[in-house]
């Protein structure tokens, strides 16, 4: 189903790719802990220049070689020139502590792994959000801008209603080392987690200077909610009744296994801080820095819209003022050329992305993508209109400390603490887009599909609050007793951490099908049936109980073709489309493949919808009550009497 040496070398060329450009650049413009900050930096840069490359030179097996190849030259050549090092001696990163980081990253790629056993495939809850599997397979057959994979209807929305850079690398990766869209988001999984872990280690050593504090970050991002033990103890399965249930707000390694572009988002909003404060005090090196600023940023926006764009729009006011009144005159002069020639080059570079998600919004016709709403803390226990008026403080005082128990008390302690010792720039950047990262969860949410934006603002802040305290428990004096105590909340995010590890390991046991293993067969045949740009459809529900959301997801992860319709729940996050039509649509494809469509119903697949292969399989409705034969529009070109039958539209409706 995967190949491991597929996995291997995408993980091993992206990792190598990541850290040669990342310290190439980092020698000039972040050359404190350059190389531990270089994969997260090498992401940013490398993704964000080669995307409008190949939007020219196209990202073929050979484009994508040639793109690779000059960019690991282009970086090898700049290392070996000689850079003078002017800064006073830092420590250096363990190298146990580098190894330790890699096994770490491990824990979210198992989350997209499938699981066999004796009932069959299993899957983590995680790889629903990985059915944009789909995307990275899009791009790799068609290149970029992707025309959108999940919906084909004549006359709707041709592009993809979705930031997809970080899905752009996956494709490209995919491309060069011959591997699957599946396979290639398995390891940047890995690599997009351990470019956050050892960006997180770096900030630990430039800013606090103790060694010992790049081992309580592995330690702190390894916890996670207080949820499973206290369901276990204390509250039993009623917990949801009294704090609302999923998601909650997840720590690092629960975002590290769902959603790795938001995660890529939050290590380029890091950058672009630690830069910022750069371009202020470093005069020499001032365009670098302010063209390696300009590229984060518009990767970090690229990634994710939420993380990367709305949460430091929200934040440029605060960071402002923060820059102003910390930096002296020639500083702030510096800054304002420098930030404005920045800020130009960020606008050419997300304009494409920029034009598409306000056109996606105003085809949706939902209003504002944002709403002030807070965040809901308590659960059906407490009647609505007090448990509404809790929520404001109920955030801070429980949703905050339950959710994120190894790092919130620690974290703001130590951060009050530095900053009221005076702090530097770098952490003073930091400290405003923790708060500002907590506010918006806590008062702002997304309306397109989920709050994504209150789910994923957490995760800068998260970062930020993981730095600060790894620094404070670094610096303990241990003969107190306090110090114990705050390990206490360590202690229990741990036994979470371990439970999500166990989640990710073995998946949904109970939820196993027999049957996904051998839908690889059939998708086999559909390529064989169908060119690559050609639409297919199968029955959006088909595996619908492999988890606790009906999804396509044999088709996202095995098809590799586009759908013309893969389901309501795809359609929803990533097609710009009103809901009521998605309703239509969705209903038109439930009665095809329940058996109850009409011959006008079947018609308008080969018409409109553009469906030229059509996949029906033993599991559906219509198996027995057979809509597609005799059909004057599609013919059947492959069946497994037992188990699928294929039908081809051969010429598309006038």
């Amino acid at each position: 189903m995967i190949s491991a040496v597929h996995c291997l070398l995408c993980a091993s060329v992206t990792l190598l790719l990541w850290t040669s450009v990342g310290f190439a650049v980092a020698r000039r413009v972040l050359p404190g802990q350059k190389l531990a900050m270089a994969p997260a930096l090498g992401y940013a840069l490398f993704n964000a220049v080669a995307l409008p490359l190949c939007a020219v030179v196209g990202v073929t097996p050979l484009a994508a070689r040639l793109v690779l190849a000059v960019a690991l030259l282009s970086a090898l050549l700049s290392i070996a020139r000689n850079i003078p090092d002017t800064l006073p001696p830092r420590p250096i990163m363990p190298a146990p502590a580098l190894m330790l980081a890699a096994l770490l990253a491990l824990v979210p790629m198992l989350a997209v792994l499938p699981k066999s056993g004796a009932l069959g495939i299993d899957f983590a809850i995680q790889i629903f959000d990985h059915s944009k599997v789909a995307l990275i397979d899009q791009i790799t057959r068609s290149g970029v801008p992707p025309t959108n994979p999940f919906y084909g209807a004549t006359g709707g929305p041709q592009g993809v209603a979705y930031y997809y850079l970080w899905h752009f690398g996956a494709a490209l990766m995919a491309a060069a080392c011959g591997a699957t869209g599946w396979e290639a988001d398995i390891a940047l999984t890995w690599a997009t987690a351990f470019a956050s872990l050892t960006l997180m280690m770096a900030m630990v050593l430039e800013i606090g200077g103790r060694r010992a504090g790049v081992w309580w970050v592995l330690l702190l991002c390894s916890a996670l909610s207080l949820r499973p033990f206290l369901i276990a103890t204390i509250c039993g399965y009623d917990f949801a009744n009294l704090i609302t249930g999923y998601p909650g707000l997840q720590g690092w390694l629960a975002q590290a296994s769902w959603v790795p572009q938001h995660l890529a988002a939050a290590d380029c909003l890091c950058l672009m801080l630690l830069l910022l404060a750069r371009l202020g005090q470093a005069r020499d090196t001032s365009a670098a820095i302010a063209v390696s600023l300009a590229v984060v940023t518009a990767a970090g926006f690229e990634s994710s819209t939420y993380v990367g764009g709305i949460l430091p729009a929200v934040a440029a006011p605060l960071l402002g003022a923060v820059l102003l009144a910390t930096l002296d005159r020639t500083g702030r002069r510096t800054l304002l050329l420098y930030g404005i020639g920045a800020l130009l080059v960020t606008l050419a570079l997300i304009a494409p992305f920029l034009r598409d998600q306000l056109a996606g919004t105003a085809a949706r016709a939902i209003g504002m993508p944002v709403d002030f709403t807070p965040f809901e803390v308590f659960g059906p226990v407490l009647p609505e209109r007090l448990r509404r008026l809790l929520d404001l403080p109920g955030y801070w005082l429980v949703q905050l400390p339950v959710d994120l128990p190894a790092i919130y008390f620690i974290g703001l302690w130590s951060l009050g603490k530095r900053m009221r010792s005076g702090g530097d720039l770098s952490e003073r950047l930091l400290a405003v887009l923790a708060l500002v990262g907590l506010a918006t969860a806590w008062l702002l949410v997304s309306t397109i599909a989920n709050n994504d934006l209150g789910w994923r603002a957490i995760l800068p802040a998260a970062m930020v609050l993981t730095v600060f305290a790894a620094m404070a428990l670094a610096g303990f004096r241990w003969r107190s007793p306090v110090p114990w105590l705050l390990l206490l909340p360590v202690a229990l995010g741990l036994f979470g951490g371990a439970s999500y590890f166990r989640e990710n390991w073995q998946g949904r046991v109970d939820h196993a099908d027999p049957d996904f293993a051998a839908s690889r067969e059939m998708w086999s045949a559909v390529r064989h049936a169908s060119l690559p740009s050609e639409r297919v459809v199968n029955n959006p529900d088909s595996f619908a109980d492999l988890l606790p959301w009906p999804i396509n997801l044999s088709w996202a992860l095995l098809a590799d073709r586009p759908s013309c319709f893969a389901g309501h729940e795809l359609v929803l996050a990533y097609v710009a489309l009103p809901t009521a039509r998605q309703d239509e649509v969705a209903d038109l494809f439930r009665r095809v493949f329940d058996g109850s469509a009409s011959a006008a119903d079947v018609d308008s697949l080969a018409g409109p919808f553009n469906c030229r292969v059509i996949v029906l399989t033993r599991r559906d409705g219509a198996w027995a009550k057979d809509p597609f034969a005799g059909n004057r529009r599609y013919r059947l070109v492959d069946q497994r009497d037992d188990n699928w039958r294929i039908y081809r539209a051969d010429e598309p409706s006038p």
